[in-house]
């Protein structure tokens, strides 16, 4: 009688287990459906003679594979669409998956015609599915990937990063956050794609405004508060450093 109050106490515990896992798997799989859009505007003194105002749409973990197809690609590119930007940027994890067939995502990318185009970052997903997979995927859809690299574009000056898997997996791109950030003007307004939300000490002070992604926003408690404690994380704008 004992073994048998234990044996069915075990099937309990396994069967609470494997329903919760399921519970948060199901949630995820809708969460990942909603699409929530914000708008913040910053004012600066750094913006060339004739530049009245930028628009820049920013997009981060996409998770472009099994679950995240065409449809949900389009949807948020209507989002995109309709807040009318000059550009798009994408900060890492746009690919999850096997993208050699996915010319109907390609296409989406494609017909975007923003006036200074889409760039974007790598994140560690692109390099989980593959670098050399998703850099390919990423030109044939017409995306810009800065790699340790900065552009004059819009007037202002993008810099973009590898993201740190890039070590892992033997890939990085030739130079460094620091490097790059010595090298930009200060005279520019200079916004920095970075995938994981993560400010350096050495590059406080060497832009203006960083845009990142990585964290989903928590996307299930309690997961928020863990991702506060690893990152310093709080969703949103937030200053670093002094103000320019």
């Amino acid at each position: 009688p004992r073994a048998a109050r234990l044996l069915a106490s075990s099937r309990l515990r396994v069967l609470v287990a494997l329903s919760g896992a399921f519970a948060l798997c199901l949630y995820g799989a809708f969460e990942a459906q909603w699409y929530r859009t914000s708008r913040v505007e910053l004012r600066t003194a750094l913006l060339p003679a004739g530049v009245e105002h930028l628009r820049i749409a920013h997009l981060s973990d996409v998770h472009l594979g099994w679950l995240i197809q065409e449809r949900q690609l389009d949807a948020m590119l209507d989002a995109v669409r309709a807040a009318e930007p000059h550009m798009l940027v994408i900060t890492g994890d746009l690919v999850d998956g096997e993208m050699e067939a996915r010319e109907a995502e390609v296409e989406l990318f494609r017909s975007l015609n923003l006036p200074y185009g889409v760039y974007a970052v790598t994140g560690n997903h692109e390099y989980h599915a593959g670098i050399g997979q998703a850099l390919a995927f990423f030109e044939r859809s017409g995306i810009r990937v800065l790699r340790n690299e900065a552009l004059e574009v819009g007037g202002i000056t993008l810099a973009g990063v590898d993201d740190r898997s890039a070590r892992r997996y033997g890939g990085a791109a030739a130079g460094g956050e620091e490097q790059l950030l010595a090298s930009l003007s200060p005279h520019r307004f200079a916004v920095l794609l970075k995938h994981q939300p993560t400010v350096e000490p050495s590059s406080v002070g060497q832009f203006d405004l960083q845009l990142s992604g990585h964290t989903h926003r928590g996307q299930i408690w309690p997961f928020y508060w863990a991702t506060r404690l690893v990152y310093d994380y709080r969703p949103g704008l937030r200053t670093v450093g002094a103000p320019n």
